[in-house]
């Protein structure tokens, strides 16, 4: 296994919490079976120990729980990706990260030509912030599970403070690194056992380290026509991308091909809340306005709707009101364009969490 002064420095804790962790997992554990384990799931048990994952349980208990995950190889799809996560984390300790977009990955050139809209790739008929308002500063992010309220807000917050400095020349937060180090146990486990999400808006305020007074929140529902779309992009023009929030997905929404999604769309077959950023509007030919989104699947990195659908699907908009300038000195960060933190293997479009 790693030193332990390096499994230290990577998942914030002493090499007092290491070793007293090692010596809790010999006397819970029965040591035959802990021989058998390979040097990932030793790691992977021991990280989620020094956590403090599960210490409300009994010994028993937890010992049964975390067998569940690292014997993910040998059971089922759901145990398999327990394994996958908890194993991806403390494998690798910072985002897989490229200076261009994957050739297997949607491109904002490769939205544009397979949906045919053409006026997204030209200034003259759209405004898209890395595009015109801060050129230079697009970054992209692959969610591959449950974790789009982090891509979300790590994204906005890198467009927020490109606009704050007016220089593309920022940073992501590495969020293998976050997760390694600032999450707690509950927030881990819920991760690793569920998959779990959770919010946006909170975890943009503990990135940005802002108050919520900070943040000027937009319940799309509630906006009345006819200047509801107005509405947004005046905020936008003001403070650039927002992070679309408790957005409920659905089939129609998640098909590749659903390039502009335009009008209300109630269907309820949502499996969850989503996080999103809009990063762009145009007019159409009739007179009205489409919103460009930056999304994070595979297939599906930008789509176009317009405020009717945001509203249907329940959608809230969220700005920083105040100038951000740079990222807390505590995070790890990277400078690629694109980024990813989660699931190596076999590439999935998910929604999950509270988005």
């Amino acid at each position: 296994m790693d030193d332990p002064a390096a499994l230290a420095v990577a998942w914030h804790v002493t090499e007092d919490a290491i070793a007293g962790s090692k010596t809790r997992l010999r006397e819970e554990w029965d040591g035959a079976e802990l021989r058998t384990f390979t040097q990932a799931q030793l790691k992977g048990l021991l990280f989620l120990t020094v956590k403090g994952v599960l210490t409300a349980e009994s010994a028993a208990d937890r010992v049964a729980a975390l067998r569940m995950v690292l014997y993910g190889t040998e059971g089922s799809a759901a145990s398999r990706g327990r394994f996958a996560r908890l194993t991806r984390l403390v494998c690798e300790p910072n985002d897989a990260t490229w200076s261009a977009i994957p050739p297997s990955w949607q491109s904002f050139e490769g939205f544009v030509r397979d949906s045919g809209l053409t006026a997204w790739a030209s200034a003259a008929e759209s405004v898209v912030f890395f595009r015109d308002t801060v050129p230079g500063s697009l970054v992209q992010r692959a969610q591959l599970s449950g974790l789009c309220f982090m891509h979300g807000s790590d994204v906005v917050l890198h467009y927020a403070i490109c606009k704050a400095t007016a220089r593309p020349d920022h940073c992501m937060v590495d969020l293998t690194a976050f997760m390694l180090r600032h999450q707690t146990g509950t927030q881990l486990w819920k991760f690793v056992d569920l998959d779990g999400g959770g919010s946006s808006i909170e975890f943009l305020q503990r990135l940005a380290g802002l108050k919520e007074s900070n943040l000027d929140v937009l319940d799309v529902t509630r906006l009345r026509k006819p200047n509801a779309a107005e509405k947004v992009r005046g905020r936008m023009e003001k403070f650039g991308p927002a992070l679309i929030t408790r957005f409920r997905t659905n089939t129609n929404m998640k098909l590749p091909t659903s390039h502009s999604l335009i009008g209300e769309d109630p269907a309820e077959d949502s499996d969850g809340a989503h996080a999103m950023a809009l990063v762009g509007w145009r007019f159409a030919d009739d007179g009205t306005m489409r919103f460009l989104v930056q999304n994070w699947w595979k297939s599906k990195q930008f789509f176009e709707c317009d405020v009717a659908y945001l509203a249907s699907r329940r959608a809230h908009l969220v700005w920083i009101n105040t100038p951000v300038t740079a990222l807390p000195a505590e995070y790890s960060t990277t400078n690629a364009m694109f980024a990813e933190n989660e699931l190596d293997g076999e590439d999935r479009d998910v929604d999950d969490g509270a988005a």
